[in-house]
């Protein structure tokens, strides 16, 4: 159960000893022989990735998404895939069978290669936005043709594969109860489909931080997971873009360049706010966090907002040797029990766009220092920014606010500089992946949801890998197509997906459609050939006999199946 915490808890960690002490010169003692030695982000370890001078001549994307999205790992879903289809078989008539496509499930087993052609499906669909999931198998030539998806798989098949996605033994499962039941995995479990994914040996969230280095400069903010569904894990953040589903917390990169660990919030199941943490919710994620990504003792520089940022936490981060700065609401509890809050009103109010206030105390428990700063300035109202690694010095700005012309040269503490340059990385890690990502399922398919998400993560990372490879190792060839594929992200999905599917074809393929033609409509060529006042390509993609997007799905004859016969003109 989650511990409230109080005000005068809070001064039992905030009220030292030796009281506060503000002079710069002892603030600096504090800090002195504690910067960050971390650089920027690069790879870790590349021979234990196979990554060397002869390797990387024949780099591919495919080969940076098989460390990101590692084919054990793979591999795994698709036996989860067949495990779930063969339990609820054994469960009769009370099974949830779909038997008219059963038929369609692969005799032997549901392959790696089979999960490889349903994930490529979905990122087709996060580049072509159609209204339908049946649009993308559609053979009228008129309104919607992706030659991709009917290659790879039919759609009756991925509809099925659908259907059974799981990623844990449903027969473990143990059903929610009370409050008091012991943590996961003996007691009830709310992540219990996707936690494989994330904590195995070859999870996303053993993976991912042991492919590159921990940089400098972190971000820890939350993420949604489009869900119209209301559900257990459901949240509701009305100011984001996205209001509605379960809310991920994420620790990335200062630039959004990576991902090393996120988080699904479970509520008050969840596991890291049972002992031994005592903190409160915030303190326990970002903990819980920072523990997966190997940063505690690193000395790296922690950015988060104010919905976190807390005296506690800037403490007991300065404690595990991690630096940390963050807005902050300075009337929320526990502040109050600080001398900031105290000096916060004795520095009185700023009025003036480019005006800033600056202060700080540095306390002490036995021989550990530890240092508080805060600085305010003007911003349309009142911000506050409270960090443990403030030295006061000072860097000159220039201020220009929306919409104005003249620029206010003002004065400000390093700490602001800091926070600006480096606060956005989780929401640029989101602006990428809602870029390629697929609305389809949002409103009756929570878990999908969640499936497709980290998929579309992991294959806007693998871009980011296959980027430290080629700079590090590749030829001036392979960067000039880096940088070909750094311009245009659609581009470098498709090729990703087209390498991934190399050895996926349960689908039909029609001889007479180039597979180049990928997502675009022939609506398109149709009508600028009647412009020029010709007939159409008597090679348009069309089948004998099909109604469009049929009921039955008659127009998929079975997994390997060749196209009918085109009608002769």
């Amino acid at each position: 159960m989650r511990v409230q915490v109080s005000a005068k808890k809070y001064r039992r960690y905030l009220k030292p000893p030796t009281g506060w002490i503000s002079t710069a010169a002892q603030m600096k003692a504090a800090l002195v022989g504690l910067d960050c030695t971390l650089g920027p982000m690069q790879l870790k370890d590349p021979a234990a990735q196979g990554i060397n001078r002869h390797s990387v001549k024949t780099w591919r994307l495919i080969d940076s998404f098989n460390l990101v999205f590692p084919t054990t790992l793979r591999e795994y879903a698709a036996g989860e895939f067949q495990r779930y289809f063969e339990y609820q078989h054994s469960l009769g008539d009370q099974g949830d069978i779909v038997k008219s496509r059963d038929k369609l499930w692969p005799k032997e087993r549901f392959s790696r290669q089979h999960y490889d052609a349903y994930i490529a499906i979905i990122g087709v669909m996060g580049i072509v936005k159609l209204p339908a999931i049946t649009d993308y198998w559609t053979t009228n030539t008129r309104r919607y043709v992706v030659p991709f998806v009917r290659r790879v798989m039919i759609r009756n098949l991925w509809q099925l594969a659908r259907h059974y996605a799981h990623f844990n033994d449903a027969s473990k499962k143990v059903q929610r109860g009370d409050r008091d039941q012991p943590s996961p995995p003996d007691g009830y479990d709310p992540i219990f489909k996707w936690r494989p994914m994330l904590e195995r040996f070859d999870g996303f969230n053993k993976v991912w931080p042991s492919l590159v280095t921990l940089s400098n400069y972190l971000t820890f903010d939350e993420n949604m997971i489009k869900c119209a569904m209301h559900w257990g894990l459901s949240r509701r953040q009305p100011n984001k873009p996205t209001r509605d589903g379960p809310q991920v917390y994420v620790l990335s990169e200062s630039k959004g360049k990576w991902v090393y660990q996120v988080w699904i919030d479970q509520g008050e199941f969840d596991p890291n706010l049972r002992p031994p943490y005592h903190f409160g919710k915030t303190v326990a994620f970002i903990l819980h966090l920072l523990v997966g990504a190997g940063a505690l003792g690193s000395w790296s520089t922690l950015i988060i907002d104010q919905y976190f940022t807390s005296p506690l936490l800037l403490i007991v981060l300065f404690f595990l040797k991690v630096f940390c700065i963050g807005t902050c609401q300075i009337t929320r509890r526990a502040w109050p029990a600080t001398q900031i809050f105290a000096n916060e009103k004795a520095n009185g109010k700023v009025k003036k766009p480019g005006e800033a206030r600056f202060w700080f105390e540095v306390g002490a428990r036995g021989a550990i220092k530890w240092a508080l700063a805060c600085c305010k300035w003007y911003d349309k109202n009142e911000v506050h920014i409270a960090c443990n690694c403030e030295t006061g010095e000072e860097q000159e700005y220039s201020l220009k606010r929306k919409g104005s012309t003249d620029a206010i040269d003002t004065r400000q503490p390093k700490m602001r500089r800091l926070y600006t340059d480096n606060k956005v990385g989780v929401d640029v890690v989101d602006q990428k992946d809602a870029a390629l990502i697929s609305d389809h399922g949002s409103k009756k398919s929570p878990w999908h949801r969640v499936h497709d998400s980290f998929v579309n993560t992991a294959m806007t990372l693998a871009l980011e890998h296959f980027d430290l490879v080629i700079t590090a190792f590749g030829s001036e060839e392979q960067r000039r197509h880096l940088n070909r594929l750094r311009h245009d992200a659609v581009e470098a999905r498709w090729e990703l997906l087209e390498q991934l599917t190399e050895e996926a074809h349960f689908g039909v393929e029609n001889p007479n459609v180039s597979t180049l033609q990928r997502g675009r409509a022939q609506k398109n060529k149709a009508a600028a050939d009647e412009e020029e006042g010709g007939e159409e390509d008597e090679n348009e993609y069309e089948f004998a006999g099909e109604e469009e997007d049929a009921e039955d799905g008659s127009d998929d004859e079975g997994e390997g199946s060749a196209p009918r016969p085109r009608p002769e003109p």
